[in-house]
């Protein structure tokens, strides 16, 4: 292009803007503004600082032109073939490049505020460190494209295009980037602060320290997405992920206090250390969820799946886990209260009672209508407790005194609490559980008081306050049910009513007895010499035949038809863990791959007869000292129960 002879306005004046001996020509610092050069072909021109403000370019060849530096403010360029072209540091605000094809330009610094860009092809550009606010991009082709520390503010980038684009440290804040396409772009470091991306493909995005303060991510695909470190949320703004997707997410560290995550798929995201304080998770699913250390704290887990999540060591202080489902789910050290010393037992007080919170059983067993009382009278319900705790047929052998101390610090604890915190639907509960309660037998009622009073004042150990937690409190009211019917549902003399039957049933929810594990050991010592009737059997035939031999010996229970549904469940999830035995043609029902033990000599039968009746003695004194200490405490702690499965 050096060689090229310098042209100007009049020269071009005199020749057809679509001669092709225009390719290549050298315009360099030429003032061509409000030129009209609609369909020339310009190709590897050079119009390096020209002056084209307001020039008529539509449809024009530019492509591998130099136009570096150029001014081409409010130029129309629509449809212009820039392939290749170098139009870094380009003034191109107010510019119209809509539809126009830029593949592959250098655009490093160019300026395109307020530019039109809709419909362009910029796969593969460069627009590093561009300015492009308030640029209008919709629906344009920017996979692959470079756009690091580019200024992207309030640009529309509505169903835009940018796969694998590089977007790190850009600025994004209130972009419009409403079903964009996202997959695997870096984003690392960018601010996406209140950005529009609902319904936005992020799959494979990386979005690490990212700050996604008060953006809109509903319905957005995140699945894969590297979110370590990002910030999407403060005191201040929250962040929407309204049924986002955010499967195996990554999420360590992540920032996500008081975000909008109702409906979330969460499935298998990494979750580790996140804060989620003051997060609403109504209905979300996080199952596999990796939540170790991470903060819940005043989080919004109604109806939300926590099954098979690792929530070891997650603050779940506060939290409404209210039909919050954790079956499976490792809450090792995880704590639901500041004094929580043994999370065990507060985990299986507050997962037994999401579980009865809508069971329909235990609802119509203790009379809970859509009439019921809203209303809950902490007061009134403490001085019905202590009347009859005061009355000399009650409580006879026990400290009244103490007692009714006891019950005044824990109401007094529940009575400094917000009164909205009790919902209606906990006070259409604890309404009629107070009132069941006291209509039965004097014995379940004194062991009702009783057992509510242990597990709030009681709650848990430690030099500090052992009371229960405003939540647990409330959780106790209906809860105590159970363990009230657990306790008489053997005296002798004790009138076993339909009621009672079913409480009694329910409260062992949970706990299945005998334990499953046993029962497939069982089954598989029963094939043993068959394995001509195995063989003669399909998968399904094989399957179908240990769940039909576990249903049989649950089925001796007194709770099978009451505990039916969980039953089943347990049986089916064990039948599936097991499927590899079915496939098995060469052995009989053989779990792990070892061989059957074989018979156990007359010795070794005797041997072990001689430890079982030592271990069925030591056992029964067990269970006689236990009754005893049961029988003057009257307190039945369900937490501490050893369980054998839980459902």
């Amino acid at each position: 292009m050096a060689d090229e002879p310098m042209a100007n306005e009049e020269y071009l004046r005199d020749r057809d803007s679509r001669d092709d001996r225009l390719r290549g020509i050298n315009l360099e610092g030429t003032n061509l503004s409000n030129f009209d050069l609609e369909g020339a072909d310009l190709q590897g021109a050079n119009l390096r600082d020209a002056d084209l403000q307001g020039a008529k370019l539509e449809g024009a060849n530019l492509e591998g032109a130099n136009l570096e530096g150029a001014k081409l403010r409010g130029a129309n360029l629509e449809g212009a073939k820039l392939r290749d072209a170098n139009l870094e540091e380009a003034k191109l605000r107010d510019a119209n490049l809509r539809d126009a094809n830029l593949t592959g330009a250098k655009l490093q610094r160019a300026d395109l505020t307020d530019t039109t860009l809709e419909g362009a092809n910029l796969e593969g550009a460069n627009l590093q460190g561009a300015n492009l606010r308030y640029a209008n991009l919709e629906g344009a082709n920017l996979e692959e494209a470079k756009l690091r520390d580019a200024n992207l503010e309030e640009a529309n980038l509505e169903e835009a295009k940018l796969r694998d684009a590089n977007l790190e440290e850009a600025n994004l804040e209130e972009a419009n980037l409403t079903g964009a396409k996202l997959q695997r772009a870096k984003l690392r470091n960018a601010n996406l602060q209140g950005a529009k991306l609902e319904g936005a493909d992020l799959e494979g995005a990386d979005l690490r320290d990212t700050n996604l303060e008060g953006a809109d991510l509903r319905d957005a695909n995140l699945t894969y997405a590297h979110l370590r470190g990002a910030v999407l949320s403060t005191v201040s703004t929250t962040t929407n992920l309204r049924n986002a997707n955010l499967t195996h997410a990554d999420l360590e560290d992540a920032d996500l206090e008081g975000a909008d995550l109702r409906d979330a798929n969460l499935e298998n995201a990494n979750l580790e250390s996140a804060n989620l304080t003051h997060a609403d998770l109504r209905d979300a699913n996080l199952t596999y969820a990796d939540l170790r250390d991470a903060t819940l704290e005043d989080a919004n887990l109604i109806g939300a799946n926590l099954n098979n999540t690792n929530s070891r060591n997650v603050n779940f202080i506060n939290a409404d886990i209210t039909n919050a489902t954790f079956h499976g789910a490792t809450l090792a050290d995880a704590f639901f209260t500041e004094q929580e010393q043994e999370p065990g037992v507060a985990y299986e007080v507050h997962t037994t009672s999401n579980r009865m919170f809508n069971n329909e059983k235990f609802l119509q067993t203790i009379g809970v209508t859509s009439s019921s009382n809203t209303n809950f009278d902490y007061s009134a319900v403490k001085t019905q407790f202590v009347d009859f705790i005061n009355d000399d047929n009650n409580f006879t052998s026990i400290n009244k005194e103490e007692l009714i101390s006891n019950l005044n610090q824990v109401i007094s604890k529940i009575l400094l609490c917000d009164p909205t915190e009790t919902t209606p639907e906990n006070a259409k509960r604890m309404n009629q559980a107070v009132l069941f309660a006291f209509n039965q037998d004097k014995r379940f009622t004194e062991a009702y008081i009783s057992v509510f009073i242990d597990e709030t004042y009681s709650a848990y150990s430690g030099d500090g306050d052992t009371t229960s937690c405003t939540a647990g409190i409330r959780e106790r009211f209906y809860m105590s049910l159970l363990g009230a019917a657990a306790q008489v549902y053997n005296i002798e003399g004790f009138v076993k009513t339909s009621e009672i039957t079913t409480l009694y049933c329910l409260s062992k929810i949970g706990i299945i007895q005998p334990d499953p594990n046993s029962l497939m050991e069982q089954w598989s010592e029963s094939w043993d010499g068959k394995l001509d009737e195995w063989q003669g059997m399909d998968v399904n035939g094989r399957k179908e035949h240990i769940m039909n031999f576990m249903r049989e010996e649950y089925k001796k229970d007194d709770c099978y038809e009451v505990n039916k549904e969980d039953i089943e469940k347990t049986i089916k999830k064990k039948a599936e863990e097991i499927s590899y035995v079915f496939e098995d043609q060469e052995n009989a029902a053989q779990f792990g791959g070892g061989k059957r033990k074989t018979k156990k000599t007359k010795k070794t039968k005797k041997t072990k007869k001689t430890k079982k009746s030592k271990k069925s003695k030591k056992t029964k004194k067990t269970k006689k000292t236990r009754n005893r200490k049961q029988k003057n405490k009257r307190v039945s702690r369900k937490g501490k129960r050893g369980t054998k499965e839980i459902i």
